[in-house]
């Protein structure tokens, strides 16, 4: 799903916006001013989750991709859109707004999550400075960027690990860790147990749903 299509979705819908209410995720302070509530995790609804599954069914037959995969697509959009974090999601999808530089900065972890990476080489491609970039990354993460990009290098490698079936130490430097002890230490305080054994429960897991 692309930020340019995400864009193109928001832009239509607040041409009708009695179609589109804006969903409040501010929150009162103690002093009674609005504080934006930042990006979580949030609970797949069961309409969202039927959306997802027809998206998923549409692409894999190369002529529903053609032709359902599209409106699936944008089916999973407006329910993004509609859900409890879709002012956050229009804000990300508005140009000069700081969840939209911030979705910048996230894909640049992304996407260089694997090089050695420093505050003010992040900083620096965003086109910030650093304190500007933690803040305003915080404010919308909840999370500084440099967090971020530990917890991004954690789940890339689990998944290298129960997909690819590499052991924790290849795993460890393929995502950019120098250190498999720190690896090793930062992975169980994230996921609640050492690589190789949460990678064995995952399995397992998954072999009894099937």
């Amino acid at each position: 799903m692309g930020s340019a299509l995400l864009t193109a979705c928001v832009a239509r819908l607040h041409g009708a916006p009695r179609a589109l209410p804006h969903r409040r995720t501010d929150r009162l302070t103690h002093d009674n001013t609005s504080e934006k509530i930042s990006i979580y995790a949030s609970p797949l609804g069961e309409t969202l989750h039927d959306a997802v599954c027809r998206l998923v069914a549409a692409v894999s037959d190369p002529t529903d991709r053609k032709v359902l995969a599209p409106m699936a697509e944008r089916e999973v959009l407006y329910r993004l859109l509609m859900g409890e974090q879709g002012d956050r999601l229009r804000e990300i999808a508005l140009q000069d707004s700081h969840a939209h530089r911030v979705a910048g900065v996230v894909r640049f972890l992304q996407a260089n999550h694997d090089r050695p990476l420093d505050i003010a080489t992040i900083a620096q491609a965003a086109n910030m400075s650093p304190s500007t970039l933690h803040h305003t990354f915080k404010a919308v993460t909840a999370s500084s960027p440099l967090q971020f990009l530990k917890k991004i290098r954690l789940h890339q490698a689990r998944l290298l690990m129960l997909h690819d079936g590499m052991g924790a130490g290849t795993a460890a430097h393929r995502v950019g860790y120098a250190s498999e002890f720190q690896f090793s230490r930062e992975y169980r305080r994230l996921f609640g147990a050492p690589p190789m054994r949460d990678v064995a429960t995952l399995r397992a897991e998954a072999l009894d749903q099937a």
